[in-house]
């Protein structure tokens, strides 16, 4: 794999990851500016690499504003959630699709939605 294709991997999946698998992260404070200053210079590299010429192929540097726009976009979900549940979302088995507990089916949306929208839309719009 060369570059391109690494960044695109890594561009598309590092903030749903993280998220997925350190959830907590994100829920505490004096991580937000690390993780923002961590994925805005990620932006910048790719910023900076989108005039290497790619041969007609999609410029897979373009993928490396996606943690931004991911980290973004889970801030705002983040807030909207809490504003109507009063908290953080839990971490739901991911082998159960009906839950339970029906009060955890909030919890597994707010994860779909997350994903389908911090995957699916960049590639959608940068290829």
């Amino acid at each position: 794999m060369n570059l391109g294709e690494c960044s695109f991997i890594f561009g598309s999946l590092i903030t749903p990851a993280t998220y997925f698998f350190y959830r907590k992260i994100f829920f505490i404070k004096k991580y937000s500016l690390p993780l923002f200053l961590f994925v805005s210079i990620l932006a910048i590299l790719g910023l900076a690499l989108l005039n290497i010429n790619t041969n007609g192929k999609p410029n897979y540097y373009l993928f490396l504003l996606c943690p931004l726009y991911s980290l973004m976009l889970l801030k705002l979900l983040l807030f909207l959630f809490k504003l109507r549940y009063h908290r953080n979302p839990k971490d739901t088995p991911n082998w159960e699709v009906y839950p339970k507990d029906l009060n955890l089916m909030a919890d597994k949306l707010f994860d779909f939605l997350y994903l389908t929208l911090s995957i699916i839309v960049p590639i959608e719009v940068l290829l």
